[in-house]
């Protein structure tokens, strides 16, 4: 199969841009989507020593204080390994295995794989099992939210100072480095691993008079020239990937998921998200009364942050979700690029809504003085999180080739 390696598929709008050498420095970007497709500058030894440091840092986020809580002298620290046991404790299984695996698990294998991979592009060399290693980093990248942990830190211990003595310990300030350690590993690190594994057979140029016949795979953004005659569909010599994906298939999941994320979503929104005993009495908040209780106690800058989170952005995203999926099945043709960059901005915003998530189980974490004050989550935030995941994974199936494409249907 031949493979062209100095020109980039844009998996948006199906064009095709050249890439400028490495020397050059500079920064094509797609004209319909705005999506970079480009080869960056080695900078694999600084990156090494970054992910290092990141990863030390990690455990002791991990399982050193991030917070400590006092209450009529009674003390207790928050760590994200307490969160996940004071999940398990109150059977509320599905928010401890989130927790678990998108602020521990997740970042942990991310910052592995990373290291791993800049250790041998140091010594200019391929890692073994590159191709396996970025696919799945492809999918870990946007399941690894260290940042909305550290928001929602932010958010519950501006709310829980009103009535406890709070101090931060050393995990918080590791988190710090975590998390922008995590948001800086961006696709453009994966372009430049995906373009060091060159596939055989490749080739400068598109071959003369190949352009309608050569592909872009749409998750390493290779242009092949596909076997036509072959038996079986063609798979991407880099990352084995199909070429030709079922655009009904992709379409009916996408759609699938987002219908289920927006019946999650009703009931999350009516539902309690938690409850809060204090001094002998009780009250259940849902997210508009969470949202109205730090209004009304002034802190509007909390609660806007809130509301943008948890009400602004899931409504957001099942607009935009629902246009996409709609005018692809219709084959529209109508404000293209207005439409990719639509979906680069729901990709890159959807993960934000977890932050009412993170802020019920950090403060059930921290609020547990029985019978003084206790904070317990209650089942509106485990339909509010299963709308959220079920909204990305929606996003996540959608192929955006479809935004631009004409004759996907055929």
């Amino acid at each position: 199969m031949n493979t062209v390696t100095d020109s980039a598929h844009c998996s948006c709008c199906n064009s095709v841009h050249r890439c400028p050498t490495e020397a050059s420095g500079s920064q094509p970007a797609c004209c319909h989507s705005a999506a970079a497709r480009v080869r960056p500058e080695s900078y694999h030894s600084r990156q090494l020593a970054l992910i290092l440091s990141a990863a030390f840092a990690l455990p002791i986020a991990s399982f050193l204080p991030l917070i400590t809580v006092g209450f009529q002298g009674n003390a207790r620290q928050v760590t994200l390994e307490n969160m996940v046991v004071s999940l398990v404790q109150s059977h509320q299984w599905l928010l401890a295995i989130i927790v678990a695996l998108i602020f521990i698990l997740f970042p942990m294998a991310q910052l592995f794989l990373f290291g791993w991979l800049s250790t041998f592009a140091s010594l200019s060399r391929r890692a073994p099992g590159q191709q396996a290693i970025l696919r799945l980093l492809q999918w870990l990248n946007p399941w690894c939210m260290s940042d909305i942990c550290l928001l929602g830190l932010l958010v519950a211990g501006y709310k829980m100072a009103e009535f406890i003595q709070l101090n931060t310990g050393p995990g918080f300030w590791a988190l710090i480095w975590v998390a922008l350690m995590s948001r800086s590993m961006t696709q453009q690190d994966l372009a430049a691993s995906w373009h060091s594994s060159v596939p055989p057979s490749t080739s400068k140029t598109p071959p003369e008079g190949s352009g309608k016949k050569m592909m872009g795979c749409h998750r390493c953004g290779l242009l092949c020239q596909p076997d036509l005659k072959a038996k079986f569909a063609s798979r991407c010599p880099r990352c084995h990937t199909l070429l030709a994906r079922n655009p009904a298939n992709t379409l009916s999941c996408s759609t699938a998921l987002l219908l289920a994320a927006l019946f999650c979503y009703l009931p999350a929104n009516l539902l309690p998200v938690m409850q809060t005993t204090f001094l002998g009495g009780s009250s259940e908040k849902t997210i508009f009364s969470g949202v109205a209780a730090f209004w009304n106690s002034g802190a509007s800058a909390i609660a806007t942050i809130i509301f943008i989170a948890s009400v602004m952005i899931p409504v957001l995203k099942f607009l935009v979700m629902g246009v996409l999926i709609i005018t692809c099945y219709l084959q529209s043709q109508w404000a293209v690029s207005r439409r990719a960059q639509l979906y680069r901005l729901t990709e890159a915003i959807g993960y934000l809504s977890l932050l009412d998530v993170i802020v019920v189980v950090i403060m059930s974490c921290a609020l547990q003085f029985a019978p003084s004050i206790t904070v317990e989550p209650r089942s509106g935030i485990i339909f509010f999180a299963l709308s959220v995941i079920l909204t990305m994974l929606s996003a996540l199936s959608f192929d955006p080739g479809l935004i631009g494409s004409r004759r996907h249907h055929e």
